[in-house]
């Protein structure tokens, strides 16, 4: 029987010191961090209900990780993030030590700040109403699961919610719609 040993290789600063790379220094990789968490947490106004993000450097001379607490209204939580390539913007991200992806990550900070309704909206600002028109295939797929996803967070939402949800689809898309026969994207 052959045992194969595995192990995780991350990226360490000494990695970019070899490189003769002018980026890579720990105040580059947290700028980078911090621009990529903040951005994934202005989806949906998820920052207007967090108090602080604070980031750490644990990184140690096996690899570059970084601990980003998020100390929001209804609790604390841990994001780690590891640098696996030398590549801005590329790192394995761990929420409350599970491995998640950005929009894992992103739909659970939705789902425990941001009311269905104000989710629907921010979902529906993005959402290509003219995407049955395209003659790409991967943007009509992308289109018609965008759309699908709408009308059942529209389907979940109260009967008072569905007439303001109506009102902003109206309003964002120019269009003239009537909430008791809007299904959630027209």
């Amino acid at each position: 029987m052959k045992y194969v040993k595995t192990f995780e290789a991350y990226i360490a600063y000494s990695d970019y010191e070899k490189k003769s790379s002018r980026w890579g220094k720990p105040a580059d990789i947290q700028e980078d961090l911090e621009m990529k968490i903040m951005n994934m947490l202005k989806y949906g106004g998820i920052n207007n209900h967090l108090e602080d993000v604070e980031f750490e450097d644990q990184s140690n001379d096996q690899g570059i990780k970084w601990e980003i607490t998020v100390i929001g209204r209804q609790g604390i939580e841990k994001i780690h993030a590891y640098k696996k390539t030398t590549y801005r913007g590329e790192y394995e991200l761990y929420l409350n030590k599970k491995k998640s992806s950005e929009y894992e990550i992103q739909q659970y900070f939705l789902n425990k700040y941001i009311s269905e309704l104000d989710t629907y909206i921010a979902s529906m600002n993005s959402y290509d109403i003219h995407h049955d028109r395209s003659d790409d295939s991967r943007a009509f797929k992308a289109g018609s699961a965008h759309a699908k996803q709408l009308q059942d967070m529209y389907a979940n939402l109260s009967s008072s919610d569905k007439k303001k949800a109506a009102e902003a689809f109206a309003k964002k898309h120019n269009v003239k719609t009537d909430y008791k026969t809007f299904n959630g994207i027209s």
